[in-house]
């Protein structure tokens, strides 16, 4: 990735280096031999000095250090990936905070943080979750904390579970799993996809809102809505007319039917408020003709008006309570 493609600078110089240093100790030796050369015999010391360099014995030298220094390369290679399976990524990580060499070792060896695959994001934006990630933190796979990713992650609104792979030597692969939509929540200032926990995922507008999820409206109605949801669908005659449950000053419901017809609950029972009404003789034929407000707020009374109706029998507040509450 971009993001630690950086890393790849002191691989090249770190494979320089070995050829560095035995160009240096083999040039270092030339002038205390020209100097002794210089002082015996001066009009020879300059093809001395040659002859030695392009001798057979100076070339198996240098094939030699050449063979070491390669054979020493492998080693440490070997040792680093020997770590990587004795020890778990936590302790390997420790150990490269505490000794930065070995992380410059692993880079140098192969096991950069090259490549990261991305698998899993249908909604979540694949900027957010790199960003999450924080990439420029690991410079190896070794050292990437997945833990702490995975903590960054699952903030993320649509971000239910994460799943790290590490693909050795130098690639991690993040597969993600997005949170299900379970209702529309209008909270009063906007829409609001929730999951079934009443987590916020996204804002939405009307004509792009999902027509075949349920709608919920109200102060503190989010994280309420899948329990009340559970409730209504235990009455199919109302489950199939739903069309909206609002909630008041986050005590009570109301459920508002597709024909018309309004449900005030009361605040608590209201499990057993919408059982009674269900099993009440009449109340199939209300639903059949719908513009009607029911009221099982009282116990063991149901109210039932018409909605075009004024005066004592209208839809205006009646209590202290919904005095207060301007939402109903």
């Amino acid at each position: 990735m971009q993001e630690v493609g950086s890393s790849s600078d002191f691989s090249r110089r770190a494979q320089q280096a070995p050829a560095s240093s035995v160009e240096l100790s083999h040039f270092s030796a030339s002038p205390t031999l020209e100097a002794s050369t210089s002082q015996t015999t001066p009009s020879t010391s300059q093809p001395t000095s040659s002859s030695s360099s392009s001798s057979p014995t100076g070339k198996l030298r240098w094939a030699l250090r050449k063979a070491l220094s390669v054979t020493l390369a492998l080693f440490a290679a070997t040792l680093i990936f020997t770590l990587l399976l004795a020890l778990d990524a936590q302790r390997l990580r420790r150990v490269a905070g505490m000794v930065p060499q070995i992380e410059d070792a692993l880079v140098f060896a192969g096991f950069g943080l090259d490549q990261v695959s991305l698998k899993g994001n249908r909604f979540a934006f694949a900027a957010d979750i790199f960003e999450a990630l924080k990439l420029d933190k690991a410079k190896s796979v070794a050292s990437f904390n997945t833990e702490a990713a995975r903590t960054r992650l699952e903030a993320l609104p649509w971000i239910a579970e994460v799943q790290f792979r590490r693909v050795w030597p130098n690639q991690l692969e993040v597969l993600v799993k997005e949170r299900k939509t379970f209702a529309v929540w209008d909270d009063g200032k906007a829409l609001q996809l929730i999951d079934a926990a009443g987590r916020v995922l996204a804002r939405v507008d009307e004509a792009r809102a999902p027509k075949d999820l349920p709608r919920f409206a109200g102060a503190g109605a989010g994280e309420k809505a899948l329990a009340f949801w559970r409730l209504v669908g235990q009455h199919p005659e109302i489950a199939k007319r739903f069309s909206r449950a609002r909630r008041y000053g986050r005590r009570r419901w109301s459920v508002e039917l597709g024909n018309g017809i309004v449900i005030h609950l009361p605040a608590e029972g209201e499990a057993g408020a919408l059982a009674g009404l269900a099993a009440w003789p009449a109340f199939r034929g209300i639903l059949e003709n719908g513009n009607a407000i029911v009221d099982v707020r009282a116990q063991g009374r149901i109210a039932v008006r018409a909605t075009n109706e004024v005066g004592r029998t209208s839809s205006r507040p009646e209590t202290i309570a919904d005095l207060i509450d301007p939402a109903g």
